[in-house]
């Protein structure tokens, strides 16, 4: 009975190791719906805002659109292909 246990126990341990993982950019995420803000006002009796202390923002450069189900762009590339050798340095 143990000996079950544990291997039930050690098959739930390494299930949770593998599975599906979409790694597809093709929906957008939330931060790339964001809208710019309207300018902060202060009221007129208040000391006015001074438009130097602010950091300004250029507007982003279009990247090219990419293929649907292409990986996201913050997972690096494969640098090895399958059947690959890899040796030990010998340094």
């Amino acid at each position: 009975m143990r000996k079950i246990g544990l291997t039930v126990l050690a098959t739930l341990f390494a299930s949770g190791c593998g599975g599906t993982i979409d790694l597809s950019c093709d929906e957008p995420m939330l931060y790339q719906q964001a809208v710019e803000s309207p300018r902060v006002v202060a009221p007129d009796d208040l000391t006015q805002l001074d438009e130097m202390a602010e950091m300004p923002i250029p507007e982003a450069a279009p990247a090219p659109p990419r293929e649907p189900g292409q990986p996201c762009l913050d997972i690096p590339p494969r640098y090895l292909q399958e059947g690959d050798v890899v040796r030990p340095s010998t340094i």
